[in-house]
């Protein structure tokens, strides 16, 4: 699969969360405790299609049973209201905006999350470094802060002292081998093969793979929390949209460099299939396993095991197919922006066990909510021309 196929399925699950159906609830529900999410994520083990699985484990994915569960159609019967209220509230709503406005309050702030915040959601690179510096000073183990830095180090350019942000880094998330796949492609643009292969393999005994995502989304949002009128499912989707527009470590670079399609310097394939595979079993994050499992299909094509090729390739395909097919993911995105509380428990199942689980979590309830008779059937309406675009291999 080529590295464009690989970000369509993040691109659209971005763009799904950023739909605008928001609807303000009068009541927030509070984050269910750890012990509710793990307690779910067992009940799903035990049932029966879905597999037992955690972080980095896909398997189970192709157990579940894809099925519809966004209302098409519209209007529904006795939803046209809530349908006018949706609209326009998404109408008054600018997120930009309100990005700004928090910008601008939060900079101000002594507190250290809410500085961080605002340097997460800041256009101004000089501004972002301000407060990043702040941020540092106060917490100097903080791994957002420092992924963040050396984000700004790389939109600088030359004016950045990149080996003291990249040492600052490794310093306190040495144990992420996405820090490594970072190192060994900045080395690679720089021409010194050995210390890139060295990175890497780093990265292949790395015991976690982790670009922070979810915890972007959760400063911004307790950011907007502090600074608007925007209720829960409308700064998560908020702060989910910043994320995914954040910069991404040197995957391209690492996956280009593992592949016959590579000029010049290539990886050595018996590396790339280790730095892959310790990386599509050891993330948190659906991105990183997708490239994970691509690395190690071109190391395998490399190698000659054109059958270990193929099956990794399936592999791929039957991830991407649970995320996507059928628009299964779809219908529980809208029913997320719909109902804090299914939202909720996403976000803690993310933190808790991967977006894997969290994904197969986030279908499961909504199954199950569709098929309750005493549930508010109109938190699945969605917008009826909204389809999921194939994914290309």
């Amino acid at each position: 699969m080529r590295a464009a196929a690989i970000f369509v399925v993040v691109l659209v699950i971005a763009t799904a969360l950023l739909l605008p159906h928001l609807r303000r609830s009068d009541a927030v529900t509070p984050p269910p405790p750890a012990d509710d999410v793990d307690t779910l994520v067992a009940a799903m083990d035990d049932a029966p299609g879905v597999k037992a699985g955690g972080t980095g484990d896909t398997g189970e994915l192709t157990e579940l049973e894809i099925t519809t569960l966004t209302v098409r159609g519209l209007p529904t019967p006795g939803c046209e209201q809530r349908i006018r209220e949706r609209e326009a509230r998404a109408a008054a709503l600018n997120i930009g905006d309100a990005g700004q406005e928090a910008v601008a309050i939060l900079q101000h702030s002594g507190d250290t999350e809410h500085a961080l915040a605002a340097a997460l959601m800041s256009p101004d690179r000089k501004q972002l470094q301000q407060l990043l510096d702040r941020v540092l000073l106060d917490d100097p183990g903080n791994r957002v802060a420092h992924w963040k830095n050396l984000e700004n180090c790389h939109a600088l350019g030359s004016e950045c002292d990149r080996t003291a942000v990249e040492a600052a880094l490794l310093a306190v998330d040495s144990a992420n081998g996405l820090a490594w796949i970072d190192v060994a492609s900045a080395r690679i643009r720089e021409e010194r093969w050995e210390e890139a292969e060295q990175a890497l393999r780093r990265a292949a005994v790395a015991p976690r793979f982790d670009s922070y995502f979810i915890e972007y989304a959760l400063l911004i949002e307790r950011g907007l929390a502090a600074t608007s009128e925007m209720d829960y499912a409308e700064r998560m989707v908020a702060g989910m949209g910043y994320a995914a527009a954040t910069w991404i470590p040197g995957y391209g670079e690492i996956t280009r460099r593992c592949s016959d399609e590579a000029d010049g310097y290539r990886i050595p394939a018996d590396l790339c299939f280790e730095a892959g595979e310790q990386m599509a079993g050891n993330s948190r994050e659906l991105l990183a396993t997708l490239i994970g499992k691509s690395v190690q299909q071109h190391a395998a094509a490399r190698l000659g095991d054109e059958q270990l090729a193929r099956e990794l390739e399936r592999e791929k395909q039957e991830i991407r197919d649970a995320v996507l097919r059928d628009g299964a993911f779809s219908g529980a995105h809208v029913l997320m922006q719909n109902d804090s509380a299914v939202l909720q428990r996403y976000v803690d199942t993310f933190l808790a066990h991967g977006e894997i689980r969290a994904i197969e979590v986030a279908v499961a309830e909504a199954r199950r909510l569709r098929e309750d008779p005493d549930y508010d059937q109109c938190n699945f309406v969605g917008d009826p021309d909204f389809e999921l675009p194939p994914v290309t291999p």
